[in-house]
């Protein structure tokens, strides 16, 4: 019963909250322009924790989802060993740099309770829940080696299946303690990062890639209409003239 609501009812309730929510709080942050607003970005080396943070915590993000999207050329370039410890490595290594960012970010918290703007609770509980997942994820790979070959295989099934609202349970029940609460956690996640600020940062940058795209062209269109309506009306007089041209000749 419990695998039951982790693995064939939890991934479709994770996925009503993030349609549902992210949807209310885009509408709700663009019509608040004061909620886009940012904290400064502090010193220069700051900036470069982030930076290096951000490009790990990328790298696994693109290899779940390469994982996920071409199953068969991972398993194709997985044959060589050279290439599989390549793709483990990195893996690792990525993994390690994203959780040591997200536990800082809780160390930090811990030590100034007393803030002027303390963190809500979501925010903490999102952070834990993506250190549990990416620190259950690298004991994956070191406990139970060749991960990015033995998932393709059970675990990318099962999404697969969730996506067809026929979850295979089976493929993840059995599996080891580690391998299922990295999926839980996924999902859990999933439900919690719309409450989040990280959510917010992304829909900032949303609505400004839509304004910068959509904004010009629409401009663009209402510009032609005008446009348009000129050019017909300057050769109306002239079709009219050829319309009662040929009238008279045929009387």
């Amino acid at each position: 019963m419990r695998d039951q609501l982790l693995f064939a009812a939890a991934p479709y309730i994770a996925t009503l909250a993030l349609v549902t929510v992210c949807a209310v709080r885009y509408v709700y942050c663009c019509s608040r322009p004061d909620a886009y607003a940012t904290p400064p970005s502090g010193r220069d080396w700051c900036r470069w924790v982030r930076a290096v943070w951000g490009a790990a915590l990328a790298i696994v993000a693109l290899g779940h989802l390469v994982a996920f999207a071409f199953p068969d050329s991972l398993l194709l370039w997985n044959r060589q060993l050279s290439r599989l410890v390549l793709l483990e490595v990195t893996g690792v290594i990525a993994g390690s740099l994203a959780s040591a960012g997200v536990l800082a970010m809780l160390v930090r918290i811990a030590r100034a309770p007393d803030s002027h703007d303390p963190p809500s609770p979501v925010e903490v509980v999102a952070r834990t829940l993506v250190l549990v997942g990416m620190l259950s994820g690298i004991g994956i790979a070191v406990f139970y080696r060749w991960a990015s070959s033995w998932s393709e295989v059970t675990l990318v099934p099962y999404l697969y299946s969730v996506a067809r609202l026929e979850p295979a349970t089976g493929l993840v029940t059995h599996m080891p303690l580690l391998v299922k609460l990295h999926v839980a956690c996924a999902f859990a996640t999933v439900a919690v990062l719309p409450f989040t600020d990280m959510a917010r940062t992304l829909f900032m940058q949303v609505d400004r890639l839509m304004r910068s795209t959509l904004v010009p062209v629409l401009g663009l269109a209402r510009g032609a209409r005008p446009a348009r309506a000129t050019r017909i009306a300057g050769r109306l007089p002239a079709l009219c003239a050829r319309v009662l041209r040929n009238g008279a000749e045929e009387n």
